[in-house]
């Protein structure tokens, strides 16, 4: 009997064994998807709403590279719940190349590289001296509906901070010209609103003035109520009068108010063929909690090795007519058919329960897939080759697993933090990071297998597979096949 045949007739076997033990099969099925749906639910919840994430980054290109500019951009980077990140440009702005650095741009966008990208013009300074509110661009993922707001009232913080009073004003007066109302009322209404404003600072530099020369009687005004006046104002004055409009929420109102107020030109770049909204948490604990525990299940499968030799079945088959290396073949495929089929199901079951679009391209799953179940059954093979005991070896993946799903972004994505470089390269240096990355590229961005960033990641997975892989046989011989 060839090897490829007896390893066939091995795996054959440890599958029918595996399947006649139902505890363990409903048990290897019931608790990821268990896990799967916690998670799931606490993703789309705990950060408000399927779209949420607890940072948002905005990315920021300055074609202005003047006083106003940078001080809208440290303006935005002081913001708590921004993380900015400035996007580098030619040095010599006179003879940038407008279209090539905007397709550039979009390409970050379109590749996952960055959902938001606000464009600060060249004539920034200009527009201001003329009286205007300068007009910035914004290009947008339009999935990412939820980071969208929370940038929105960050501009209107930072532009109320830079541009001074003038922009509420002018932004109102933009916003009803834009809306048909007449110049006229128009300027009546900027004039009324102008005259408020007027008053309302000489109103509370009254009071500041009389704090400072009467420190102890400060008429009902202290220092914290001064000091944060104008941010209680840009906030609360915002948005306490809004009331619902018909059958809109009161948050709907609030959001369709602020992208009439904010002077920025928004343009939708999606990658194709996804659909607006996609719900970006729940579709990483769907992969993660799936990247997860299939370690756990290839762990536990590859350890038939350890069980057979504490059994003595293994030495029977030692006894047989089949060689050394058809004996671990075996059991890698009886890993293997088991991967996949825990793959498929605890997929099928993440889209039906949350719609995160899986299925979309069936090639680039299936490839993602085939993948992370060579790396994780690889993983559990190796683990079983160094490894005394079962219970050495249940303990050891436990550590090993748990540590690489935390450090490889199955828990939560590590996009959301500022890791510092040192942690940054440990994580990258783990399987389970490359894992994430291709099914997070291929969800949230809707990116084939073939793609370069896809690829690189099943490279690395690869590698780690043919390490492990390496390592199985090495350590198979040294302390199954002696004696």
């Amino acid at each position: 009997m060839d090897t490829i045949s007896a390893a066939w007739t091995l795996a054959q076997k440890d599958l029918r064994s595996f399947l006649r033990d139902r505890t363990a099969l409903v048990l290897s099925i019931l608790v990821p998807i268990a896990l799967v749906s916690v998670f799931g639910w606490i993703m789309a919840y705990a950060f408000g709403g399927s779209g949420g994430m607890p940072k948002v980054t905005l990315h920021i290109a300055d074609f202005a590279h003047s006083g106003k500019s940078q001080e809208l951009v440290e303006s935005l980077r002081n913001d708590g719940n921004l993380r900015v990140r400035v996007v580098k440009l030619p040095e010599h702005r006179d003879s940038i190349d407008r279209d090539a650095v905007q397709r550039r741009l979009e390409k970050l966008i379109r590749d996952g590289d960055a959902n938001h990208v606000l464009i600060l013009p060249q004539d920034m300074d200009q527009q201001i001296e003329a009286g205007k509110i300068p007009l910035l661009n914004l290009l947008r993922d339009p999935g990412r509906a939820m980071e969208e707001q929370v940038i929105q009232i960050a501009l209107i913080q930072a532009s109320l901070n830079v541009f001074g009073g003038d922009f509420f004003t002018g932004a109102m007066e933009q916003m009803l010209n834009k809306q048909g109302m007449d110049s006229q009322t128009t300027g009546l209404i900027r004039s009324w609103m102008v005259n408020i404003g007027s008053t309302m600072d000489a109103f509370y530099e009254s009071k500041a003035e009389d704090a400072r020369q009467n420190p102890k009687t400060r008429a009902g005004v202290n220092e914290k109520d001064v000091g944060e006046s104008d941010a209680g104002d840009q906030n609360g004055g915002l948005q306490g009068e809004l009331k619902p409009a018909g059958n809109r929420g009161a948050g709907e109102t609030m959001r369709g108010f602020m992208e009439e107020l904010l002077p920025v030109e928004t343009k939708d770049v999606s990658p194709p063929d996804r659909g607006k909204q996609v719900t970006y948490q729940q579709a990483q604990s769907v992969a993660g909690m799936t990247v997860m525990m299939l370690l756990f299940a290839l762990t536990s499968c590859g350890s038939v090795l350890l069980s057979e030799r504490e059994e003595g079945t293994l030495k029977r088959l030692f006894s047989q007519p089949i060689s050394w290396n058809a004996i671990l073949l075996g059991k890698f495929f009886f890993v293997l058919l088991i991967g996949l089929g825990q793959m498929t199901i605890l997929f099928a079951y993440g889209e039906w329960m949350f719609r995160v679009g899986l299925f979309r391209d069936p090639v680039t799953l299936f490839v993602l897939s085939l993948s992370w179940v060579v790396t994780g059954g690889a993983f559990g093979m190796f683990l079983a080759s160094i490894s005394r005991s079962r219970k050495q070896a249940e303990s050891l993946a436990s550590l090993l697993i748990l540590m690489m799903a935390a450090l490889g972004g199955c828990w939560f994505p590590l996009q959301m933090m500022n890791l510092p470089t040192v942690l940054d390269t440990l994580c990258k240096g783990t399987m389970t990071y490359w894992a994430m990355t291709g099914f997070q590229s291929m969800l949230w961005n809707q990116l084939v297998w073939y793609d370069t960033k896809i690829l690189h990641a099943l490279t690395w997975q690869w590698c780690w597979a043919g390490g492990l892989g390496l390592g199985a046989v090495i350590f198979f011989r040294r302390n199954y096949c002696r004696g």
